[in-house]
């Protein structure tokens, strides 16, 4: 029995893990894609993320698909 209660008490002990640590809100998404005429497409992104201690973080992704 007090293996059961251990076990649950580490558990639920757990669970409340991503509630203290929050998530990352997105505050802005960009995207583009373009086509060329000899038919490559190019997709540019951008988002920006705002993490629950207020810093905000950017990220750029450009791929080229020939």
């Amino acid at each position: 029995m007090t293996r059961y209660i251990a076990t649950a008490a580490v558990l639920l002990s757990l669970a409340g893990v991503p509630v203290l640590v929050g998530c990352d809100k997105t505050t802005a998404e960009h995207k583009v894609e373009t086509k060329s005429p000899d038919g490559t497409k190019t997709k540019d992104e951008s988002k920006t993320t705002q993490s629950p201690d207020g810093s905000t973080k950017t990220t750029t992704e450009h791929k080229v698909d020939k």
